[in-house]
C-alpha cells in the first residue's frame, strides 16, 4: 500500500512539473511597460485597423433622359437599386424599348416605300424623256418635211402659178 501512496504522489508530483513546465515555456511575456520602463525588441509587431463608415462617389451624376425623336412616357424595366454596388459596364437602368422599336420599324417601312417611289419616278422620268426625245425627233422631222415643201412650192408652184395668172390678165 505504501508502494501505491508513492506512485500516487509521484504521478502528482511529475504531472505538477510538467504543467508548470508547460506553462513558463508557453507563457507570453507582457509587453507593457512596468513603471514606466519599457525595453526595445527587434521583432514584428501586429497592428490591426478597425474602420466602420461608407464610400462615396467623388462625382454623382443625375441621370435624365431626353429622347430627341421620341417624346412618349417611357418605362423602366430594371433600375439598380440605390446604395448598390456596381461594377465597370454593368447595365444601371434598362428602358423598355418596344415602342421606340415599333417606331423604328413603321419608319422602315415608310422609308422603303419612298425608296420606291424614287425608283419610280425616276423610270418614269426616264420613259418621259425617251417620249420628249422621240416628239422632238418627228416635229423635226414634221419641220424638215415642211421646209421641203415650202422649197418645192417656191421652185415649182410658185412659178407655175405666176405664169397662171400672168397669162390671164
Amino acid at each position: 500500500m505504501k508502494r501505491k501512496v508513492l506512485w500516487a504522489v509521484g504521478a502528482i508530483a511529475l504531472l505538477g512539473l510538467g504543467a508548470a513546465g508547460w506553462y513558463k515555456f508557453n507563457a507570453k511575456e507582457d509587453s507593457t511597460p512596468h513603471g514606466g520602463i519599457a525595453t526595445a525588441k527587434k521583432g514584428d509587431y501586429k497592428i490591426t485597423v478597425t474602420e466602420e463608415g461608407t464610400f462615396q462617389a467623388r462625382k454623382s451624376i443625375n441621370l435624365m433622359v431626353t429622347p430627341q425623336a421620341f417624346y412618349q412616357q417611357m418605362t423602366i424595366r430594371k433600375i439598380v437599386d440605390e446604395g448598390a454596388t456596381v461594377v465597370k459596364d454593368e447595365v444601371l437602368i434598362d428602358l423598355d424599348t418596344s415602342e421606340i422599336d415599333r417606331m423604328i420599324a413603321q419608319t422602315e417601312v415608310e422609308l422603303q416605300a419612298e425608296k420606291n417611289n424614287v425608283v419610280q419616278a425616276e423610270e418614269e422620268l426616264r420613259v418621259r424623256r425617251l417620249q420628249n426625245d422621240l416628239d422632238i425627233e418627228r416635229a423635226n422631222a414634221r419641220v424638215d418635211s415642211s421646209n421641203m415643201e415650202v422649197e418645192k412650192w417656191q421652185k415649182l408652184e410658185m412659178k407655175r402659178r405666176i405664169r397662171r395668172t400672168k397669162s390671164r390678165t
